[in-house]
């Protein structure tokens, strides 16, 4: 708090009316957290006033008091809640209050917005992005959201960019950086208020926007900015073991990314970890998993994978997509660093996983399908082409279409016709292919043909009776090629005995003067 805010008479008398009007609790324990300094600091313009509070768990949140419209204030610990202890602790530094109610006495000191200089710590920085928000954006809820939706964050960064375009630059982007973290988290919490909202993705590239401006501030940027790398770190840790990568934005890989590339150094690395462990003994559920991911990503960038396998087990989780979400950044940067071997050492490790979700189809699970893609990649570079074959043959049948489009490839036409034949999939390269097996192997398709037979005459109904007509008629023609006739009429009186009482379909085969 670095200089002097002054209210007017009706501005204090409005604020003193207020805390009168409070709960006697909600007094008591503001006045308390003001007492013990819990009030961090004041930013103020015109009829608003911003304020740091620490919280009683920690953290910081951020109250908001309007000098002529008391009942409108509110704070981020419960945007639409009635007065908070927070709230109440903001009023009495206002106020200027001793304990009791008739006496109160003290310093009111504030910042206003251009006091927030280049210079100024970067946990004052959060008042000022505040203030911005909430003039850009508003309060009504409807309005609010509605004009966050479609402006963006486009608004709001205009008003931080004019704030600091004349900072030092390494400054400047920090600041800038900051503002980013601060809008998510903001439309975080709106969105996890009315969960529809996270159908709109207007707001979904500000994670790339993050990162892209971070990646301007070179480590040593961060050497001397430790105070502002510390609230970027709690920030990030914070996020995600309360939104993980369910949330609007993937907290969790953000939070990863941020620290594979911006921590300087294996000290700073190892201290993080320490951190995050001391959370682990204390955690349950979900956040469990999660600090349990962000140990093993230490592991996996110290390059000790085994060690992040032990880890991750520990989760004792048998979802593949939580497994195959949680390293997609890993395996997106063995792909890219051609580190094979790291790859097919966690593709065997997940194997046991596939195997516990035998019940998921491919296309139910593109998780799944994901998997056998990266197995293929593998094997294309290594020479473990039989392993995955196996692996294919296994997975069934959740690898159909994968191991299908195999067989394709290596022009195993007789065993693709087998597989096809139990597991029908329709893709357009499995329909030319059959076309292709007409060309150059039309006796693989002749069970093909059968079976379709069957299908088609089950319709029962005269376009289906045409359908079967044309097929057998093929047939008729392919056996006459493979001079197996005799087979032919055995089997063409066995589908005349079957379906017999079928008329429509004994006109259409006389039509195609199959019988006479």
């Amino acid at each position: 708090m670095q200089s002097l805010l002054t209210l007017t008479t009706q501005q204090r008398a409005n604020v003193e009316a207020y805390l009168e009007s409070l709960h006697p609790e909600d007094y008591e324990e503001g006045w308390r957290l003001y007492q013990e300094g819990y009030v961090v600091n004041l930013l103020g313009q015109g009829n608003k006033v911003i304020a740091q509070v620490k919280g009683l768990t920690g953290g910081i949140h951020i109250t908001t008091v309007y000098l002529n419209r008391p009942y409108e204030n509110h704070c981020t610990c419960s945007l639409y809640a009635d007065c908070c202890e927070h709230e109440a602790a903001a009023l009495h530094a206002l106020a200027e209050r001793r304990a009791s109610r008739g006496s109160a006495k003290g310093e009111n000191k504030g910042t206003k917005p251009r006091d927030i200089t280049s210079k100024s710590p970067v946990t004052s920085w959060e008042l000022l992005y505040q203030l911005y928000y909430e003039d850009t954006y508003g309060l009504s809820a409807e309005s609010y959201v509605r004009t966050l939706i479609h402006s963006g964050y486009q608004n709001f960064g205009k008003k931080v960019e004019k704030h600091s375009k004349d900072w030092p630059v390494k400054r400047q982007t920090l600041f800038q950086l900051a503002a980013i973290l601060f809008f998510m988290k903001a439309w975080e919490k709106v969105v996890s208020d009315d969960p529809r909202l996270k159908m709109y993705g207007y707001l979904q590239d500000l994670p790339a926007l993050f990162l892209e401006r971070a990646s301007k501030l070179e480590k040593s940027t961060w050497a001397d900015e430790e105070e502002g790398e510390e609230v970027f770190l709690d920030s990030l840790r914070s996020l995600t073991l309360e939104f993980g990568n369910e949330g609007y934005y993937p907290w969790l890989d953000l939070y990863r990314l941020f620290l594979a590339h911006f921590l300087r150094d294996t000290e700073q690395e190892e201290r993080e970890r320490e951190q995050i462990l001391e959370q682990v003994e204390k955690s349950k559920g979900q956040q469990y998993h999660r600090l349990n991911a962000l140990v093993a990503h230490f592991s996996i960038v110290w390059r000790e994978d085994e060690e992040a396998q032990e880890v991750l087990e520990q989760s004792k989780i048998q979802n593949l997509s939580w497994f195959m979400e949680t390293l997609q950044i890993y395996i997106h940067g063995f792909v890219k660093g051609k580190q094979w071997e790291r790859l097919l050492a966690w593709l065997r490790w997940l194997e046991k996983t596939v195997a516990c979700n035998n019940r998921q189809s491919v296309e139910q699970s593109p998780m799944v399908q994901e998997y056998y893609e990266l197995w293929l990649r593998v094997a294309k570079e290594m020479e473990v082409e039989e392993e995955m074959m196996a692996l294919l043959r296994s997975g069934m049948p959740r690898s159909a279409s994968i191991y299908e489009r195999v067989l394709r490839e290596k022009k195993e036409h007789r065993r693709w016709m087998e597989l096809r034949l139990v597991h029908s999939f329709y893709s357009s390269e499995s329909l030319y292919y059959i076309k292709v097996l007409e060309r150059e192997d039309p006796a693989i398709l002749l069970p093909y043909y059968h079976q379709k037979v069957i299908h088609i005459i089950a319709q029962k109904n005269r376009p289906a009776y045409k359908e079967a007509t044309r097929m057998l008629k093929k047939m008729r023609t392919l056996y006459r090629k493979l001079k197996k006739m005799d087979r032919w009429e055995v089997y063409f009186a066995q589908l005349l005995q079957t379906h017999f009482r079928l008329r429509a379909f004994q006109e259409e085969l006389r039509k195609g003067k199959l019988i006479s």
